[in-house]
């Protein structure tokens, strides 16, 4: 069983982890000193993966102590480790580093009692000056300054200096003082100097400016003059790029990026032992009785392309020497072809032998001598090789019609070694010359690349590989060869490059954001707009999780949104809030796209984003603004009922007046009848209680607030509506008839509002129907369930309609048909309905009259925006 923590390097799953973390009965612990993204820990880690077994459960946490120091955050970090695996069955814990291997020194009792430590990535002297407890046991980290800068002067004979190359950090130092005590030996040799704790950018002009005579050993820069911090391997790659002379290192995960190489072991390899010495400790031995091999791995590892770059010979290397990133030879690749060449060689020459013994079967050893020909021609052209062979005794060149095709020499052209050279560009003529010359003593497989120029003004790159033939003796003979077109290949690599400097500026030049980052929000790339943004470098913002620029209480909601994305659609949109650098906080919108591996699993996510801030701000004050409107407009309809309510409200005070002078008149007599007194009691209630209702329903549309959304029965909030209007209803002799179905589903909504679309709705019926006779002024109002989860209410009148023009904008802003009307309550209509969920509408009756309705989503049905090609018909 293998699982991760949600710390661990790229490549693994977090969800995976904590599933299998349940089930583990033997757990490792990895505590790194540095960050996660340091290439070394992740190279550490893949080693220790190798090693264990696959029932082994593994977790990774980081100290991060370049940028996190003192004893606050070691005591942070003991509380958190011994918190979070109080409960979980560490077996060993790895400390990589020595900021590791001391934290686990000073808490490792406290936290996990008795647990075996392996320690790695640790100097020998840190080990021997202040020896470990017993059951710790690892690998002592042995780099050896010296051996490289004697590797340097094999390749560099006339180096006249060494610059070694530290920063201003704590480790760096450390590692100043080291070089200054091993490399003093040397002083006689070269001169020594130490650049160390210069500012980035005076330390890339200083190396720029080295003469090539110069030795450059580069160790480690944390942290600049300047207090800016670095990921050491990638200041390597600016180093070696800006350098006038060749880089030299210690560090393995430096190669590929621009050194020539050095004395080094592999952090994969550290990995690996001390993998597998945590695994004997899992089997059962005692780690005070294990014996460890401290020079396992180390060796000269070389880059096969630094060498060509500076024209350094690799016949000086140790014969032992690991060289990585050489290309295949020609001999590699067409291995088949050059045999099956050299046997047609061979073959020619016993052709020709028996043409000197037996004269009279020259006719047939001519023949056979053409058909070899014939073949090693055939052989070639299908390969798109050219064949050259040189005759050192006679100086004699022969080479085949390929040959001269790629060299742009006529078929007829004499040839000699001499005149080959005179059509090789005169800056690559000097260098192939000199190696020419070397391989007159030795039988080494050689590769080369030159450039020529054709009649035509073409530029064309060929490759050579050849070998040079001995005599017994050791004098050479002859040098046979091939020869290939490099022309198209390089064309492609050129291409390549301006393609990725195009798609690099167009990035880096974009006004939105811009960046990638792996499923755990660990950001991998970010453009010039991203940093500007946060107020950051791009060196601060890779390798750390960009939900920590989103407010704690928007985290978890980002957080589903990245683990959702590629699940349902390799493209996803999302909003979230950020934090400012100045404080506040602001909105950005993203677009982001999924990048999966061959299996479909997301490992990576590029989102293009902006500010969205001003929008979101506008958004919420036109919200606002609809508030207000909406809220107006209720008082203005009130303000039209003003009249009616005061005839409803003198109605029950005159008779609650009345009824209580004729209980005071009753009182004073001499004659009290209690059952009367108690009627007019009652009738005092009565009528206060119906004043009363009147006010509670004239506050709730008064009253201004947010939208409540509840459970609602739609015929209660009609009928509702219609008590409140009623007294407007009989002043303008509006005869109102009812059809409510019954059992509707609930609504869900804002009560207060949806009367407030009622109400509109029924006065606008009541004013189309005012020039008609008061017998023929009837309003109807029904409610109803479609049967696909929406509830409908109507109110149809029996007016003249409306026109045609006007009934298509009848719901847009200042569109009316009274002539004292502002054209707003409609709208505001509209737009109540449509943040429910629903739909409004208007249409003429087939008789006389209009209807204006609205749909609404019951509590168990969906909103009718899912339903925009739906079965309503209006």
């Amino acid at each position: 069983m293998r699982f991760l923590s949600p710390t661990a390097p790229p490549g693994t799953t977090g969800v995976q982890s904590n599933a299998l973390a349940q089930q583990a009965t033997k757990s490792v612990l990895v505590l790194s000193s540095s960050h996660s993204a340091l290439p070394a820990g992740i190279e550490i880690t893949k080693g220790i993966l190798t090693a264990l077994p696959a029932d082994v459960g593994l977790y990774n946490e980081y100290l991060d102590s370049e940028r996190f120091s003192g004893i606050e955050h070691l005591e942070n970090m003991r509380r958190f480790i011994g918190e979070k695996y109080a409960d979980k069955p560490i077996k060993v814990v790895m400390a990589l580093g020595p900021q590791a291997l001391e934290f686990m020194r000073e808490y490792g009792d406290e936290i996990f009692p008795s647990v075996p430590v392996v320690y790695s990535g640790v100097r020998k002297e840190r080990i021997h000056d202040n020896p470990p407890p017993p059951n710790y046991v690892g690998i002592e980290s042995r780099f050896d300054l010296a051996a490289t800068v004697e590797l340097a002067l094999a390749l560099q004979a006339e180096a006249k200096e060494l610059v070694v190359v530290t920063g201003a950090a704590e480790f760096d130092k450390a590692w100043e003082a080291t070089a200054k005590a091993e490399l003093g030996t040397f002083a006689s040799r070269l001169k020594l100097r130490y650049l160390s704790g210069l500012a980035m950018d005076d330390l890339l002009t200083t190396v720029a400016q080295l003469p090539t005579d110069s030795i450059v050993l580069y160790l480690t820069v944390y942290q600049d003059g300047s207090g800016r911090r670095f990921i050491p391997r990638d200041v390597a790659a600016r180093l070696s790029q800006a350098a006038g002379a060749p880089v030299y290192s210690v560090y393995d995960t430096y190669l590929g990026l621009g050194i020539v190489g050095g004395y080094m072991d592999t952090f994969e390899a550290v990995g690996v032992q001390a993998g597998s010495i945590a695994r004997r400790i899992l089997e059962g031995e005692n780690p005070a009785e294990m014996t460890i091999d401290p020079n396992a791995g180390h060796s000269y590892r070389i880059d096969w392309r630094q060498l060509q770059r500076w024209g350094l010979d690799q016949a000086n290397l140790p014969a032992d020497a690991e060289i990585r990133y050489r290309p295949p030879s020609l001999w590699e690749q067409y291995r088949e072809l050059v045999l099956a060449a050299v046997i047609v060689f061979a073959l020619q020459s016993m052709l020709i032998t028996a043409l000197l013994i037996e004269r009279h079967r020259r006719r047939r050893a001519e023949g056979s001598l053409r058909e070899g020909e014939e073949r090693i021609a055939l052989a070639a052209q299908s390969a798109n090789l050219g064949l050259w062979q040189w005759d050192l005794v006679r100086d004699r060149l022969w080479v085949t019609d390929l040959c001269r095709a790629l060299l742009g020499i006529a078929p007829d052209t004499a040839l000699s070694m001499s005149s080959l050279l005179d059509v090789v560009s005169r800056e690559d003529r000097k260098g192939l010359r000199k190696t020419i010359e070397k391989l007159r003593s030795t039988d080494k497989m050689y590769e080369s690349e030159f450039r020529i120029t054709l009649p035509d003004g073409e530029i064309r790159w060929i490759g050579v590989t050849g070998r040079s033939t001995f005599d017994a003796r050791g004098k050479a003979l002859r040098m046979t060869g091939v020869l290939t077109d490099l022309t198209e290949r390089k064309r492609i690599v050129e291409k390549l490059r301006e393609s990725e400097e195009r798609y690099r500026n167009v990035v880096e030049t974009q006004t939105e954001l811009i960046c990638r980052y792996l499923p755990d929000t660990t950001l991998t790339f970010v453009n010039d707009t991203y940093c500007r943004y946060f107020g950051k470098s791009r060196e601060e913002l890779i390798g750390n999780r960009f939900i920590e620029f989103v407010p704690e209480s928007a985290r978890l909601a980002a957080l589903r949104y990245v683990e959702s994305i590629g699940s349902k659609a390799p493209i996803e949109t999302y909003e979230h809030e950020v934090l400012r650098p100045d404080g506040s906080v602001g909105w950005q919108q993203w677009v982001d796209r999924a990048i999966f591996d061959s299996t479909g699993k997301t490992v990576e996510i590029q989102g293009i984003g902006r500010d969205v801030t001003e929008l979101k701000n506008a958004e919420s004050e036109a919200q606002q603004r609809r508030e207000e409107v909406m809220h107006l407009t209720r008082v203005a309809v009130l303000g039209e009922l003003s009249g009616a309510l005061a005839h409803e409200l003198n109605q029950p005070l005159a008779a609650i007046l009345s009824d209580a002078q004729a209980a005071r008149r009753m009182i004073s007599g001499h004659a009290l009848d209690l059952g009367n007194l108690t009627e007019i009691l009652d009738d005092i209630v009565a009528d206060d209680n119906r004043a009363g209702a009147v006010i509670k329903r004239l506050r709730a549309l008064l009253k201004r607030g947010d939208q409540q959304s509840a459970p609602h029965d739609i015929n209660e909030i009609v009928t509702d509506v219609l008590q409140f209007a009623n007294p407007e209803l009989v002043a303008r002799r509006v005869a109102v008839q009812t059809d409510f179905a019954p059992s509707l589903p609930s609504i869900l909504g804002d009560r207060v509002q949806l009367q407030q679309v009622l109400l509109n709705l029924i006065l606008n019926g009541c004013e189309a129907m005012f020039s008609l006779e008061a017998a023929a002024r009837r309003l109807k109002i029904t409610t109803s369930s479609n049967g696909n989860g929406l509830v409908e209410a109507r109110v149809s009148d029996h007016g003249t309609g409306i026109e045609p023009s006007t009934l298509e904008r009848i719901f847009e802003p200042f569109v009316t048909t009274k002539k004292s009307g502002l054209g707003l309550g409609l709208s505001i209509c509209r737009s109540i309905i449509t943040s429910h969920g629903g739909l409004i509408w208007a249409q003429n009756n087939p008789d006389r009259g209009a209807t204006l309705g609205f749909a609404i989503p019951g509590t168990v049905g969906e909103s009718i925006a899912d339903r925009r090609s739906g079965s309503l018909r209006r």
